[in-house]
């Protein structure tokens, strides 16, 4: 069965023997909504079948950037700040590096409630601008891609007995 995983990106970035190239943003982390750029092997790949443009906008909130493909994985989807947005092993694993689950609104309650919990003091003002001024609606497309291949790989597992 296929396997998405948003949460993680980083250990999943670990896949085989050797490392990914990563990059940690110590001072920051990236946060927004840039335009994700699928690849060519991207544009074959179930995750993005019928995104239009070659492209999408979707949330990003990550300290963490994996700055090369692992070990036998395809890139499906980078940008200009962190070069592996999607990557896929071996047909076997999904891995993202942003949030299609999320919209502008979700990212604002998210950092609300850190707060709210006082998990952290209040937003850094860096981060506020940011957060208030984003626009970007859920990639419900993207997920709806993965739990449709699943949904069929399972019935197809069942069927078989």
């Amino acid at each position: 069965h296929p396997t998405l995983v948003s949460q993680g990106f980083r250990r999943l970035a670990l896949l085989g023997s050797a490392a990914a190239p990563l990059y940690r943003f110590f001072l920051n982390m990236v946060l927004g909504a840039p335009t994700i750029r699928i690849t060519e092997n991207g544009l074959q790949h179930f995750l993005f079948e019928g995104v239009e443009d070659r492209g999408f906008c979707s949330i990003e909130m990550h300290r963490d950037a994996v700055l090369a493909s692992p070990p036998e994985c395809e890139l499906l989807a980078s940008t200009d700040h962190s070069p592996v947005q999607a990557f896929s092993y071996k047909g076997l694993l999904t891995g993202v590096q942003f949030h299609p689950e999320m919209d502008s609104n979700d990212m604002r309650l998210f950092w609300r409630a850190l707060v709210q919990n006082g998990i952290i003091p209040e937003i850094p003002e860096s981060y506020r601008a940011i957060i208030e001024v984003c626009r970007c609606e859920r990639v419900s497309l993207v997920a709806s891609n993965f739990l449709r291949k699943l949904r069929g790989e399972t019935e197809s597992t069942i069927a078989k007995g």
